[in-house]
């Protein structure tokens, strides 16, 4: 079980408990994977329609982090190490809040490419009119100000959907995720 406390770390991997928000005080159940690819049994409904692999894992060395769609911010700068928690905790304490309840989900999640109407669901407080990666894309632009002050790359990669399908997927490093929790841990986030 993944629950986050009061504090905003993780603290297992099935529930994921925000800080603040949408249904911030229950433990909200991430879906069970019948297997590390492909859907598995209760994967988001919009997703399923849409075709999308909403459980696609990432080991830290894996070749498809450098095949990423992010762009300006997601390259030249250094990526985050365990040198950074200081420059972490100053990063976290500057996100929007909609920007910083997504970057802590996805913090709970290392190395899980998540679905944009995953995000959209279990952290933004359910669909709206809009397009779900729009309105995830748009989130994180509240990471801009943490971002800048850094001198780091975003800590987040994105994926487009393959052709064909709809969406964007998320995810952040387990090595990156550690810096940041170990951050919060660290300053008591």
């Amino acid at each position: 079980m993944c629950s986050r406390t009061s504090q905003g770390f993780c603290t297992a991997q099935t529930s994921c408990t925000l800080a603040d928000g949408p249904g911030a005080s229950e433990a909200r159940p991430v879906r069970e994977r019948s297997s590390p690819r492909g859907l598995g049994s209760g994967q988001n409904d919009d997703a399923q329609k849409l075709g999308v692999d909403v459980t696609v894992y990432l080991a830290e060395a894996d070749s498809r982090w450098a095949e990423h769609s992010g762009e300006d911010g997601h390259y030249g700068a250094p990526e985050w190490g365990p040198e950074d928690l200081e420059r972490a905790s100053m990063f976290l304490a500057e996100l929007a809040p909609q920007a910083r309840r997504v970057f802590e989900y996805l913090l709970c999640h290392p190395g899980q490419r998540i679905h944009c109407t995953e995000l959209v669901d279990k952290v933004l407080g359910g669909p709206n009119e809009g397009d779900p990666a729009r309105r995830v894309a748009g989130v994180l632009s509240g990471m801009s100000k943490g971002h800048r002050n850094s001198g780091r790359r975003f800590p987040f990669y994105w994926w487009e959907a393959p052709e064909g399908s709809a969406g964007a997927t998320y995810a952040v490093r387990p090595s990156v995720a550690a810096v940041f929790l170990a951050a919060q841990l660290g300053s008591g986030q």
